[in-house]
């Protein structure tokens, strides 16, 4: 539903271009200087491959730093406090789990409330 809103707004400008007579010329040029500015059903597989490619690269490298972050901020909650006692056992729990062999990422999804609750991943940069 958001690419067919996204693909929506972004032929507002290619109506004016064929609205408005003799600006079809310009399109090129407007292509030239706004390359993202074309739905994305006009562009090549190749292009689409690309991009696909792109974001899988930036999820890999995304999830490898998470993985490395969230032992040290798990062991600076074990140090805390203010911790809940029942929280503190499944921060205990959950890193057991990550040093085992047959962890799997997706089983984070089981500590989200904990997650929510002391980790600030809003801030979390997948860009270096």
């Amino acid at each position: 539903m958001r690419q067919v809103r996204e693909d929506f707004l972004k032929f507002i400008p290619f109506s004016f271009f064929l609205i408005v007579p003799g600006m079809e010329l310009l399109l090129p040029a407007w292509l030239m200087v706004f390359p993202n500015s074309k739905p994305s059903q006009w562009s090549s597989e190749a292009e689409q491959a690309a991009k696909h490619l792109v974001l899988k690269e930036r999820k890999h490298k995304a999830a490898a730093q998470l993985m490395a972050k969230i032992p040290k901020m798990l062991y600076k909650l074990e140090k805390d406090a203010e911790i809940n006692p029942d929280d503190l056992a499944k921060i205990k729990k959950l890193k057991m789990m990550m040093q085992s062999e047959t962890f799997l990422p997706t089983d984070l999804l089981k500590y989200r409330g904990l997650f929510r609750q002391y980790l600030n991943f809003y801030t979390f940069e997948t860009r270096h």
